[in-house]
């Protein structure tokens, strides 16, 4: 079995088990699925009016699917950084609101 050394910003190398390694590959988008969930869920929760744009359309449709459409319906194509909104992101970034 091929050696895995993880290297993480401001810690030292270590070697990892292919199980260990899949933990740290969820942390490493803050527990988001890959960056583009992270990015979409970044934007969406720290610009205002778009903050305000999902809370408006979880108040206002009947159920989070609904809500995750409508806001995506009213996004730009993509984020300042590049990410693409799509559903799953969009969806995923409601997930506890």
């Amino acid at each position: 079995m091929s050696k895995i050394i993880l290297m993480m910003p401001g810690e030292p190398a270590r070697e990892v088990r292919p199980d260990e390694l899949r933990k740290v590959k969820a942390l490493s988008y803050n527990g988001h699925k890959n960056w583009t969930h992270w990015n979409v869920s970044l934007w969406l929760h720290n610009t205002e009016e778009w903050y305000d744009l999902m809370n408006h359309a979880i108040i206002m449709t009947p159920n989070r699917r609904e809500a995750a459409l409508w806001v995506l319906h009213n996004l730009p194509e993509k984020t300042p950084d590049g990410a693409r909104y799509s559903f799953t992101a969009v969806r995923a970034a409601m997930v506890g609101f």
